[in-house]
């Protein structure tokens, strides 16, 4: 008897004949509780004390969210008020002057930017006719306030290339250039006559 309830068991656990779940049978008294599923955490919470560590760290977090919350709309509802105030003292003329200064004033910064992007394509024009090819920061660079302070700054930009450039041919037509054997240490005056005869 003994051996057939345990082929019973084996079975109701294994797979049926056609690869479907095998059915424990109906005198098994663990059927309805093995067709739930447990939660664990269910089980923690169950304990009065556990659910009361719960409940505490679920207010604080709920509690600190909401202080974060307040604190920006308070922020917001002050920028809000200061400029509402500002606008009611304010008469007609007044509002109308104001709104009028708020958009000379981005007029003004939307002119700067255009100018600065004509003067940028500008700019990059006469580098590449100075054979000097523009990169951003380059454009950033010579770009000045107008159109005669860009020119200048173009002008010492490429005088500066040009100079760097005459000196290296220079040194490298004369074969000047003291060979440096000391391992990336600077040359004392005596190692640079040395290494001429070198």
């Amino acid at each position: 008897m003994l051996a057939r309830s345990m082929y019973l068991q084996l079975f109701a656990e294994g797979d049926g004949a056609e690869g479907t779940p095998a059915q424990e049978p109906a005198d098994n008294s663990n059927a309805a509780g093995s067709n739930e599923q447990k939660n664990p955490f269910d089980d923690f919470l169950k304990d009065p004390e556990n659910q009361a560590e719960f409940d505490r760290r679920v207010a604080k977090a709920l509690d600190t969210q909401k202080k974060n919350l307040s604190a920006d709309y308070a922020k917001n509802l002050d920028s809000a008020k200061k400029e509402a105030e500002k606008l009611a003292k304010m008469n007609a003329d007044q509002k109308r002057d104001y709104d009028m200064e708020k958009l000379r004033e981005e007029n003004e910064a939307l002119k700067k930017q255009a100018a600065r992007v004509e003067l940028s394509k500008t700019a990059s024009v006469l580098l590449k006719e100075q054979k000097v090819d523009a990169t951003q920061d380059i454009l950033d660079f010579v770009v000045g306030e107008d159109a005669e302070q860009t020119k200048a700054n173009i002008d010492k930009f490429v005088g500066i290339i040009e100079s760097v450039k005459k000196a290296a041919e220079v040194q490298r037509a004369t074969g000047s250039a003291p060979k440096n054997y000391g391992g990336g240490e600077e040359l004392t005056e005596i190692q640079k006559r040395i290494a001429k005869y070198k």
